[in-house]
C-alpha cells in the first residue's frame, strides 16, 4: 500500500506543478506550452508509474492483451458524440457561440485533429492510461479494494486534468470550472470503466480522441488549449448542459458492458 500511496503523492505533485507552470507561462511560449501539456504531462505520468510500481515479469503485459476489441469501435464513437454533442446542443439553444483559435491549427482545417489522433492516442495509452489504470489502480485493486482503488484512479486522474482547467490556479469563471471538474472527473470513471472490461488500448482510444478534439480541434475559451477554434458562453445553463455529455457517455458505457467485467 506504501507503493500505491507513494505513486498517488507523485502523480498529485506532477499535476499540482504543471497547473503552477502553466499560469506561468509567457504569452509567447503558450503553444510550445500546451504541446507539453497535451504529450509530456502524460507520458511523465506512466514513466513515474513505471519506476514507482514496475511490473513483474508475471504479470507484464496481462492490462495490455486486447480484450474483444471489434466491439468497441462503434460504441467509443457513439460515447464521444455524446460527450462532444452538448457543445452542438448548446449552439442550437443559443447558449453558446464558436469563436476564432490558433492561427497555426486553423491554417490545418479539418486535418489537425486527424493528424494529431496517431499521437495523442498513443501518449494516452502509454501514459495516462498506464499510469492510473495498468499501474495505480491494478496495484491498489490487489492492496486494498476495488472501490478504494477506483476512488484513487479516478480522483488522480481527474487531478491531471487540472492544469489545463485553471492554469496558475485561476478561477476564470466558476461555472466552467465546476463544470470541466465534473467532466474530468466523469471521463476518468468511463476510462475506468472501459480499461476493466476492453483492456488498455480501448480505454486509450477513448482517452487519446477526446485529447485529439481538445488539443487540436475544439475546446473552451478559458481552457489553456487554444486549439484550432473554441467556444464561449457567459450562461450557467450551459456548463451544465456541458456536463450532462459525458454523463451521458458514462451511461451509455455502463449500460454497453454490463455484462463484461474482466480484470487484469
Amino acid at each position: 500500500m506504501n507503493r500505491v500511496r507513494g505513486l498517488t503523492v507523485a502523480l498529485a505533485a506532477l499535476a499540482l506543478a504543471a497547473t503552477a507552470l502553466a499560469g506561468w507561462v509567457a504569452p509567447a511560449a503558450r503553444w510550445p506550452a500546451r504541446l507539453g501539456l497535451l504529450f509530456l504531462l502524460p507520458m511523465a505520468a506512466g514513466a513515474i508509474a513505471s519506476i514507482l510500481l514496475p511490473r513483474s515479469a508475471k504479470r507484464l503485459g496481462s492490462s495490455a492483451r486486447v480484450l474483444g476489441t471489434s466491439r468497441y469501435p462503434g460504441l467509443l464513437a457513439i460515447a464521444i458524440a455524446f460527450d462532444l454533442g452538448a457543445i452542438g446542443a448548446g449552439y442550437a439553444l443559443g447558449w453558446t457561440t464558436f469563436t476564432y483559435g490558433e492561427q497555426t491549427l486553423e491554417a490545418w482545417k479539418l486535418f489537425a485533429v486527424p493528424l494529431a489522433l496517431p499521437f495523442t492516442i498513443a501518449v494516452a495509452t502509454l501514459g495516462a492510461e498506464w499510469a492510473l489504470h495498468a499501474r495505480l489502480w491494478e496495484v491498489a485493486k490487489r492492496a486494498s479494494s476495488t472501490e478504494a482503488a477506483s476512488l484513487v484512479a479516478v480522483g488522480t486522474g481527474a487531478l491531471l486534468a487540472l492544469p489545463a482547467i485553471a492554469p496558475g490556479f485561476a478561477i476564470v469563471d466558476r461555472h466552467y470550472v465546476a463544470s470541466a471538474l465534473a467532466i474530468a472527473i466523469l471521463r476518468e470513471v468511463t476510462a475506468l470503466r472501459l480499461f476493466r472490461t476492453g483492456g488498455l488500448f480501448v480505454a486509450g482510444a477513448y482517452r487519446g480522441v477526446l485529447i485529439a478534439f481538445e488539443g487540436f480541434g475544439i475546446a473552451d475559451w478559458y481552457s489553456f488549449y487554444f486549439p484550432m477554434a473554441n467556444y464561449v458562453s457567459s450562461a450557467p445553463a450551459f456548463y451544465a448542459l456541458r456536463a450532462l455529455g459525458p454523463a451521458a457517455a458514462l451511461a451509455l458505457v455502463l449500460v454497453a458492458t454490463r455484462a463484461r467485467t474482466v480484470e487484469a
